[in-house]
């Protein structure tokens, strides 16, 4: 296949970056992925192999400027299972960006909603009103790194997504 791992990646000054993964990759088959950071030339990450969850090695380096940065790791070999992604080097002065959406789902899901395959559905038979405040609802964890100001509203969902 053809699939990509993107993520958000901010620095507020220029520095050198290296990753690191937690995964399983089983055999020497299936112990690397192709990473890039925005349209810099593609290399292989030989992350080891590894039979249990662990921490695999580290990321070839990536020279970056200050400001948002796309870290894109494609598929190599068959068989890698990956669960977090972390900065090994460029931590100082980087971080991944924070997702813009969340699914639905990801909420804790009080009724008279409802999770119907990969989306979240207000009973029908809940009516217009659905009372007191704080009946039916879903609701998530927002943690900021600083003081700022939260606006919400409609989310458009975007294609390909």
């Amino acid at each position: 296949g053809s699939g990509t791992l993107e993520f958000g990646l901010w620095c507020g000054s220029a520095t050198t970056v290296s990753f690191d993964m937690y995964q399983l990759a089983p055999d020497g088959a299936s112990d690397s992925v192709w990473i890039r950071v925005d349209d810099q030339v593609q290399r292989i990450w030989h992350t080891g192999e590894h039979h249990d969850w662990s921490w695999g090695y580290d990321s070839p380096s990536f020279a970056v400027a200050n400001g948002s940065h796309w870290v894109v790791l494609s598929n190599r070999e068959d068989g890698i299972t990956i669960k977090t992604i972390r900065l090994v080097s460029g931590s100082e002065a980087c971080y991944f960006q924070v997702a813009r959406s969340m699914p639905a789902v990801d909420g804790l899901i009080q009724a008279p909603f409802e999770i119907v395959n990969d989306a979240v559905k207000l009973d029908e038979d809940a009516g217009d009103n659905l009372g007191s405040p704080g009946q039916g609802k879903i609701e998530f964890d927002l943690v900021c790194s600083w003081a700022t100001d939260v606006l919400y509203g409609r989310v458009e969902p975007r294609l390909g997504v």
